[in-house]
C-alpha cells in the first residue's frame, strides 16, 4: 500500500541556489529540488512538495546533496488527508 505525504523543507541560502534529491531505500528517486537564495543565512523559508508518494511503513530516506551553499534545518512529512 502506497499513501501520499507532504514534505515540507526548512532551508536558508545566502547567496546561491541550491540543489538536492532524495533517495528511497528500494532505488526510487526524486526529481531535483531546487532551493533559491533566501537573502541570508538567518533568512528561513519553507518549500512544501505535494503529494510524494512512499509506501506505507518505515522508510530510509538519503538526503543526497548535488549543489551546496545552503542550510537545511529540517524536512517534515506530513499525510495527506484523503
Amino acid at each position: 500500500k502506497q499513501d501520499r505525504y507532504d514534505l515540507a523543507i526548512r532551508y536558508s541560502a545566502e547567496k546561491t541556489e541550491g540543489k538536492l534529491h532524495l533517495e528511497i531505500a528500494n532505488g526510487n528517486k526524486s526529481n531535483a529540488i531546487l532551493f533559491p537564495s533566501t537573502g541570508g543565512k538567518d533568512n528561513w523559508k519553507t518549500i512544501v512538495l505535494s503529494g510524494v508518494e512512499l509506501k506505507a511503513g518505515t522508510q530510509k530516506i538519503k538526503v543526497v546533496f548535488d549543489k551546496g551553499g545552503f542550510n537545511l534545518n529540517y524536512l517534515d512529512f506530513s499525510k495527506r488527508k484523503k
